[in-house]
């Protein structure tokens, strides 16, 4: 998978960045989907945005979204420093990277609770934050094991 020019996860070069990521996802007319208002109602997985990544070779798959979960435990480690700083701007700018990196992954139900997450850090009400991201840190391995279920992928 070529990142940027001249670099190459296969050839065991440095990983994307979250937007050489978003890029490369964009690059193969992966598209994002609308998340619904309530995460509570969203399944794991948007099966509309797993067709379309299915059309990628399976060793870009894979680092997709190998890259992906590993960017979303970056953003993790920040929304929670964030939250424990009390700075309501920086947790909306954790979330909304989770919930657009996850969107683009077909990971519908880490997108709605992380727009939750960005709703709430917008309006300057932290309380539903750490419930939020106890819910986004739960739902990983729920999301990693559906993926690789669904794009019959063998993940690290």
């Amino acid at each position: 998978m070529r990142c940027g020019p001249g670099r190459s996860l296969a050839q065991g070069n440095d990983p994307c960045s979250p937007l050489e990521l978003f890029c490369s996802i964009s690059a193969h007319g992966l598209k994002q989907r609308a998340i619904s208002a309530d995460s509570t109602d969203v399944e794991t997985l948007d099966t509309t945005v797993l067709d379309e990544l299915r059309a990628l070779d399976d060793e870009d798959l894979r680092d997709i979204v190998e890259l992906y979960f590993s960017d979303v435990a970056v953003q993790l480690d920040s929304l929670r420093a964030s939250l424990g700083d009390g700075d309501a701007t920086a947790v909306a700018a954790a979330a909304h990277r989770i919930k657009g990196a996850s969107l683009s992954m077909g990971a519908a139900r880490i997108a709605a609770l992380a727009a939750d997450a960005e709703v709430a850090g917008r309006e300057g009400n932290l309380a539903p934050c750490a419930g939020l991201v106890a819910s986004l840190e739960e739902e990983l391995e729920p999301t990693r094991v559906a993926l690789r279920s669904e794009l019959a992928l063998q993940l690290s």
